[in-house]
């Protein structure tokens, strides 16, 4: 008989209907086990990590190798930290449980419209050079340290500003 309160729902059943809990003796046992279960059905791999991640608060379970979420799965089954009870689902007289179909692939091969054009893109436009061709960048690098150690303005417009500072101190 079922119950449901709420969010809750209470079996309730006489004591030797309850289902038996798989027990292993050994981890090899439990990992041999898990492997064939997951042979079977290759989505439960991804529910021993979801399960791990949940058991743990640790996100990182997701990132498990398969052999490594089989492998902490068994111990904590050979331990019996955690045991699994086995129903049988009715089938309908299917005879097993049907594997459930394989998540779509993200843009599949056979659904990608070919390129209208295979010719490479336009190269970019070429800059036009920032100084003169017949600019010698030496001789002017040579004017600038020279210019700068006699105390020399570089442009116009800094030269204005020394002659107006000058002006102030001498009218001052």
């Amino acid at each position: 008989m079922i119950i449901r309160a709420g969010f809750q729902r209470f079996d309730l059943q006489r004591s030797f209907e309850l289902p038996k809990p798989l027990t292993f003796d050994s981890h090899d046992d439990a990992l041999k086990w898990l492997k064939q279960v997951a042979s079977l059905y290759p989505v439960a791999i991804n529910g021993f990590r979801t399960y791990l991640t949940r058991l743990t608060d640790d996100v990182e379970c997701a990132r498990l190798t398969d052999h490594d979420a089989v492998d902490r799965i068994a111990e904590l089954l050979y331990t019996r930290k955690v045991v699994i009870v086995m129903r049988e689902e009715g089938s309908g007289g299917s005879g097993g449980t049907p594997t459930p179909a394989a998540p779509p692939i993200a843009f599949p091969l056979a659904e990608r419209a070919p390129r209208t054009s295979t010719a490479p893109p336009p190269a970019p436009a070429a800059d036009p050079p920032t100084f003169d061709q017949r600019n010698d960048a030496v001789v002017q690098a040579a004017a600038l340290v020279a210019a700068a150690s006699d105390g020399k303005p570089f442009c116009e417009e800094c030269g204005k500003a020394k002659a107006a500072a000058a002006a102030r101190t001498s009218n001052g």
